[in-house]
């Protein structure tokens, strides 16, 4: 009897193991799918301006091609382009009609007038985070004005 038993497991044994390969493809396919879901492929370009430290947030929003307005401790730009200064918080130096910044509204206009690949009515602030909302609420005052009336604050995630 306990031969018998020895060559049963013998034979099973000497049988070659076959891999179910169906059943591997499925689950390759299913973590590929997984992958290419939670990577974004979109190229972002977005260059943080120098002297700005973002607000913290939790927000997972995606990053959206659109005019940058940056807000640095010292200046005010328009992606990279000088538009005013900026000391103790206020904008000086440069004409201010009501709550309309003037040179940053002409900036905005001409970039509203070619801009072909960005989104036409977003603009994506830049704004340290030590900033008095007086200052921030008339840039985008001017920017609504310009016909840039959706905004989107870059922040840094947590």
């Amino acid at each position: 009897m306990f031969d018998s038993m020895m060559q049963r497991r013998q034979r099973k044994a000497q049988k070659p193991l076959m891999l179910n390969l169906n059943s591997m493809m499925d689950m390759l396919s299913i973590i590929l799918v997984f992958l290419l879901s939670n990577i974004s492929a979109e190229e972002q370009d977005f260059v943080l301006a120098e002297n700005i430290r973002l607000p913290n947030s939790t927000s997972d929003l995606g990053f959206t091609k659109a005019v940058q307005v940056k807000l640095t401790r010292s200046e005010l730009m328009v992606e990279d382009t000088f538009v005013a200064k900026i000391a103790d918080n206020r904008i000086v130096g440069t004409q201010i009609d009501g709550d309309k910044i003037v040179p940053l509204y002409n900036m905005l206009q001409r970039y509203r007038s070619f801009s072909k690949t960005m989104e036409k009515n977003t603009v994506v602030f830049q704004a340290d985070k030590d900033f008095s909302f007086k200052l921030l609420n008339m840039v985008m005052r001017t920017s609504a004005m310009a016909g840039y009336p959706n905004f989107r604050l870059a922040i840094q995630k947590e």
